[in-house]
């Protein structure tokens, strides 16, 4: 055996072995196609560097002949399976559509008729023994095998087409991957120089390179291969304006989009680059689960909602997409409101403040005017004083309501989800209500800041009570909560006036009642209805807008 033999031998029992070990390396993928693919190439590959191996071992040339045709058999199939993984690893679906597999399968019969009936008609290829520089099978091409391989060509250049759509498109560093790709094609370049001259034995050097291929994809560049089947761009990627970025298992950048890479420029600079070391506090913020992140770009503070999606391949987590919406202008806007409510808090804390302290001097006041009265015998200015001290009560309790007013005017923040019946019963006991009583049918959950659905039922219950009520109920009626009494019925006209602020309607005490029960729902995105019941009385409805 001379040195020449020795070294192809070698070749093909490495680049076999190779492509069958490695094919225990193709679960790490979690996409099953591009796991049946990927199996598929190496195993044929595999077989078909045995057949070459057998042209170069054996010596007669019968078993020479079976072992050409056996690669025949087994190469042809690479080609589908080359072109199904390349299908499947840049997210495309032609793999999985009936008309191509159809078409593939009627091909490749075809093609293995011509190929094994060879013996019969003699168009795909002659054979000849030849001992120069060792003993070995000299194989004439025919017609019929220079249109199989041109076939053949084309589509292995299809699947090498997509994959350089993919590094193109891909915004991470694919450069180790596109040698790995272009060193799997060099050996085509063996197989046509052994076609056109004597530079080279006949033989099919296709499996060299796909086990090169195997070696760097599993060794040398496998955390890039493994992530960058790019289904989520087709998917998610190129149908979204908003930033998109694609995050892997380990929280590395796996992709992103034009519009990530305006408000993260230092992406593009690195793209292997971590997130959390490029942008370490909104990384943070990410992680935490925050649902609104402020971003610094172009000088300016820009607002983005966050929204975020695990992506699954064969039910296997592999990493997740997260999507920012820029809502700079609502944020602004928010916040603006948000000021301005404080700002109104602030006045009517303030202006409480000042018509208390005016109160509590005008009080002084009429209890000194009754003392210096009751020491003079002055029995007249009796009725006089007490009209003056129930005139300060009233204004204190005004006060106090139109603080109330001012708070219950901001938005709810504070919500949580509240037992109704809780409610109710904490509502009732802060309610002066001797003589009348409480009847609950309703039952459930109600969604809101506790203090203030407290006082919203409160209210209502002090209301219902002016009415000269006996009995107060609170019913379900669908998706509405209904306040009810059996106290005394208001015309229409009554029943609007009482909804206004400061109408004596149905006394001077019970002017602020409704109003306040009004702009609570409002502060919960309710709408509160004031109607005639059923039974002529009057009833609170209030129902989710």
């Amino acid at each position: 055996m001379g040195p020449l033999q020795a070294l192809l031998i070698l070749l093909f029992a490495v680049s076999g072995a190779t492509c069958f070990i490695t094919i225990s390396r193709v679960s790490r993928i979690p996409n099953a196609d591009v796991r049946r693919g990927l199996a598929g190439l190496l195993g044929f590959s595999g077989l078909w560097a045995v057949s070459e191996l057998g042209l170069l071992l054996f010596s007669s040339p019968e078993a020479m002949e079976i072992m050409y045709v056996f690669g025949l058999v087994v190469g042809l199939p690479t080609v589908g399976a080359w072109l199904y993984f390349c299908s499947a690893y840049t997210g495309h679906d032609y793999h999985r559509r009936p008309i191509f597999r159809r078409l593939a399968v009627g091909v490749y019969a075809i093609i293995l008729g011509v190929k094994i009936t060879n013996p019969f008609h003699g168009l795909y290829f002659a054979t000849t023994l030849t001992t120069d520089p060792f003993p070995h099978l000299t194989i004439q091409l025919l017609p019929a095998h220079w249109v199989v391989t041109s076939i053949s060509y084309v589509v292995t250049a299809i699947g090498f087409y997509l994959l350089y759509e993919l590094f193109s498109q891909s915004n991470l560093n694919t450069r180790g991957l596109s040698v790995l790709v272009i060193i799997t094609g060099l050996p085509a370049i063996l197989d046509i120089l052994s076609y056109t001259g004597n530079t080279l034995l006949t033989l099919n050097y296709e499996p060299v390179g796909v086990a090169a291929f195997s070696i760097g994809a599993f060794y040398i560049v496998d955390e890039q291969f493994v992530a960058l089947p790019a289904f989520w761009r087709q998917d998610v990627l190129e149908t979204l304006n908003e930033p998109v970025l694609v995050f892997g298992w380990n929280g590395q950048i796996r992709d992103y989009n034009s519009a990530a890479a305006t408000y993260f420029p230092d992406l593009a600079g690195d793209s292997d680059r971590r997130f959390d070391t490029a942008y370490p506090e909104l990384a943070t913020k990410l992680k935490d689960g925050a649902d609104l992140v402020a971003v610094e770009t172009a000088g300016t503070t820009r607002y983005l909602a966050v929204e975020r999606k695990q992506l699954t391949i064969e039910r296997e987590a592999v990493g997740k997409v997260v999507v920012l919406s820029d809502v700079t202008n609502i944020e602004q806007q928010r916040q603006q409101l948000k000021q301005q409510n404080e700002q109104f808090g602030d006045l009517a804390v303030i202006v409480t403040h000042e018509l208390r302290n005016l109160l509590t001097v005008v009080r002084g006041h009429i209890d000194m005017m009754a003392a210096e009265a009751v020491d003079a015998d002055y029995d007249s200015s009796q009725e006089s004083y007490e009209r003056g001290i129930n005139a300060v009560e009233r204004m204190e309790q005004v006060t106090t309501d139109l603080a109330k007013l001012a708070r219950y005017g901001q938005t709810a923040q504070n919500k949580e989800r509240c037992d109704l019946r809780e409610i109710l019963s904490q509502s009732w006991e802060i309610t002066d209500a001797d003589g009348v009583s409480l009847s609950a049918e309703a039952g459930g959950e109600i969604y809101g800041e506790r203090t203030y659905l407290i006082d919203l039922f409160h209210n209502g219950f002090k209301f219902m009570q002016a009415l000269d009520a006996t009995v107060v109920s609170v019913t379900l009626d669908g998706d509405e909560i209904v306040v009810t009494s059996d106290g005394d019925t208001l015309r229409d006209d009554e029943i609007e006036a009482a909804c206004n602020y400061g109408e004596a309607v149905p006394s001077p005490e019970t002017g602020m009642l409704l109003p306040m029960v009004r702009a609570i729902g409002r502060a919960h995105g309710w709408t509160i209805d004031v109607r005639r019941s059923d039974t002529d009385s009057v009833s609170l409805h209030r129902q989710m807008n």
